[in-house]
């Protein structure tokens, strides 16, 4: 959830009405269980577009797409915060800082998506590594 969303232009008020609906048909099956959302997707940084592409609608893409992303993703963070059982990492992703903490090359986006959208093997073990570190915080031992 969040990065088709945003490329599919929804607005962040009917976004979070269905995150909302998904969330209590889940505290209804599950109510003891928490409900971890993971941070958004770095829209921005895809590597897909060619120059070209860029240069035509690459603004749109990247200001408008990419901006939105990180909209639903405050909307998300207001919607969930201070429900119990129910946490979001509202980080935003940054392929800069994913290579400095994970000793990777910093400038080498295309490292991290697998046709340039799509995430590589390699994103999804530290989006995994990141994404348990982040549960491990929130849950009490």
């Amino acid at each position: 959830m969040g990065g088709n969303d945003a490329f599919t232009l929804n607005s962040p008020r009917k976004w979070t009405k269905a995150i909302e609906n998904l969330v209590n048909l889940l505290h209804v099956k599950f109510p003891e269980t928490p409900i971890f959302f993971t941070n958004m997707p770095p829209i921005k940084e895809f590597p897909a577009f060619t120059r070209p592409i860029k240069f035509v609608i690459g603004n749109l893409i990247k200001f408008v797409i990419g901006n939105l992303v990180e909209i639903l993703g405050e909307h998300l963070h207001i919607s969930i915060n201070n429900k119990p059982n129910m946490y979001y990492n509202n980080e935003v992703i940054t392929l800069k800082e994913w290579s400095k903490r994970n000793t990777l090359p910093p400038n080498d986006s295309k490292l991290y998506f697998s046709d340039g959208m799509h995430p590589s093997e390699l994103t999804y073990k530290v989006w995994g590594k990141e994404t348990g570190i982040f549960i491990k915080s929130k849950i009490r031992n």
